[in-house]
């Protein structure tokens, strides 16, 4: 029941990626955004697996930006994501 839980979370996440890219993000962003929710969050470190996101990043590493570069880059999403954070506490 957890490696279809762990491809269900990937699968997931391979799909929110493939939103952003076309939607014009930077489809890194999703993957800082689970990692720091595992780092910060020890149970979502369970819901999906580092090695997962570090597999999912590789192969990202290879993708070209847009032509005119992305509508958000990871570290404008970094700063949105530290928005939320501090709105949330």
């Amino acid at each position: 029941m957890g490696e279809s839980r762990r491809e269900a979370e990937r699968l997931a996440t391979e799909s929110a990626i493939h939103t952003l890219r076309g939607a014009g993000y930077d489809p890194t962003a999703v993957l800082d955004l689970l990692s720091k929710l595992a780092y910060e969050n020890p149970a979502w470190g369970k819901a999906i697996e580092p090695d997962d996101l570090l597999d999912l990043r590789v192969k990202l590493e290879g993708d070209v930006p847009p032509r005119g570069g992305y509508l958000v880059t990871s570290s404008a999403f970094a700063a949105g994501h530290a928005m939320l954070v501090k709105a949330l506490k």
